[in-house]
C-alpha cells in the first residue's frame, strides 16, 4: 500500500512511494573500508529493491606523478592488464554477496583520475539515484572525503563508516522546515513505507533561545523556554498536518536547545546517545552560495560521524 499525503501547496493528494533505488553506484577502494560498505549494501538490498548496482574503482593517473615514475610504471604493466586485475578483484569480492542475486544487473568499472572527482563525474553522467562511499575509522573531524562528498555531490549519497552496524530500525532526520530538510524527511517516510512498523522515524530540531537580555521581558528563562518550545512543537505539528497527515502519529519529534556553536555536534551526540541506525539529512542546491550555507551542518556532520550511515538528500533544482 502507498500512503496518500495531502500537500496544501499543490492542493491535491500526492503519494509517498515505498523507497526503492533504480541505480546505485558503489565506490570500492579495494581496501579496509570495502568490507563494511559491501556488508551494508548486502543488508540494504535485502530490505530495499535495487535495480542496478554499479561498482567502481578509480585508479590514480600516472601523469599525476613525476615524469620518472610515470615512465617506469608505464613499462611495468599496461592499463588493460591493470584494469582487468582490478575488475577481477572486485568480482571476487562480489561473488559471495547476496546483492548479486537480489539485483537485476551488476556492473563493474575501473576509471582513472582523481578518485572523488571521477566518482562524482561518473555518478552525474549516469544520473544514479545514490552514490555510496566508505568512511575510514578514525577520520574524525578530518574526514575530508566525506566532507568533500557532502559539498560536491550533485545527487543523493550514502556514506558508510567503517564501524557501521548492520541495522535499520531507527532513522533520525534533522529538520529546520526548509525545502531540503522536508525532502530528507519524506525520504525517511518512503523507507518507513517500505519497512513498516519495524522502522522508527524521528525528527530532531536544534534551536537557539533568542537573546532578549537587552529587552524588558517580563518572564523567567524557564517560562520563555517553554514558550519557544511550544512554538516549535506547534510548528512541527502544522508541518506534519499540512504535508504528511497520514504520518502525524507515526513519527517522533524532539527538540534540542543549542547553547554553543555547532549544530552538527548536537545532532551527532544525540544520534549516538539514542542509538540511531541511520541519519538522513538534506543538502541545498548546487550554487557556491548554497554550498557555503550547507557547510556549517551537513559537511561537519559527515566529518564527525564515525559509526552511523548517513544519507544525503540533495535538494531538487
Amino acid at each position: 500500500m502507498e500512503a496518500k499525503v495531502f500537500n496544501k501547496e499543490k492542493g491535491a493528494h500526492v503519494q509517498v512511494q515505498p523507497f526503492r533505488i533504480k541505480d546505485l553506484m558503489v565506490a570500492l577502494e579495494l581496501g579496509s573500508s570495502d568490507e563494511a560498505v559491501l556488508n551494508y549494501i548486502d543488508f540494504l538490498s535485502e530490505n530495499i529493491p535495487i535495480a542496478t548496482a554499479y561498482f567502481a574503482h578509480v585508479l590514480p593517473r600516472f601523469d599525476l606523478y613525476s615524469q620518472y615514475y610515470k615512465k617506469e610504471a608505464a613499462g611495468l604493466i599496461s592499463n588493460y592488464e591493470l584494469n582487468s586485475e582490478v575488475i577481477d578483484s572486485m568480482r571476487k569480492q562480489l561473488e559471495k554477496r547476496k546483492l548479486k542475486a537480489n539485483t537485476l544487473r551488476l556492473k563493474l568499472e575501473v576509471q582513472e583520475g582523481n578518485p572523488l572527482e571521477k566518482l562524482l563525474e561518473e555518478a552525474a553522467d549516469r544520473e544514479v539515484d545514490m552514490l555510496v562511499i566508505g568512511q575510514h575509522a578514525g577520520a574524525g573531524e578530518h574526514g575530508v572525503l566525506a566532507r568533500n562528498l557532502a559539498r560536491k555531490v550533485s545527487g543523493n549519497a550514502l556514506i558508510i563508516p567503517e564501524k557501521a552496524k548492520i541495522s535499520l530500525s531507527k532513522i533520525l532526520v534533522p529538520v529546520d522546515f526548509s525545502k531540503n530538510s522536508i525532502q530528507a524527511f519524506e525520504t525517511a517516510l518512503m523507507i518507513k513505507e517500505r519497512l513498516g512498523d519495524k522502522l522508527e522515524v524521528e525528527a530532531v530540531h536544534v534551536y537557539e533561545m533568542p537573546n532578549l537580555s537587552i529587552y524588558k521581558v517580563q518572564k523567567t528563562y524557564d517560562k520563555l523556554k517553554k514558550m519557544v518550545e511550544n512554538d516549535r512543537r506547534q510548528a512541527f505539528h502544522n508541518f506534519m498536518e499540512n504535508r504528511f497527515p497520514a504520518y502525524l502519529d507515526k513519527v517522533n519529534y524532539v527538540m534540542i536547545e543549542r547553547e554553543s556553536p555547532g549544530i552538527a555536534r548536537y545532532i551527532m551526540n544525540y544520534a549516538e546517545e539514542a542509538n540511531f541506525d541511520m541519519i538522513i539529512i538534506g543538502a541545498k542546491g548546487h550554487s557556491r552560495v548554497e554550498r557555503l550555507l550547507l557547510g556549517s551542518v551537513t559537511e561537519k556532520l559527515c566529518a564527525l560521524n564515525q559509526e552511523i550511515p548517513t544519507m544525503i538528500i540533495r535538494e531538487d533544482v
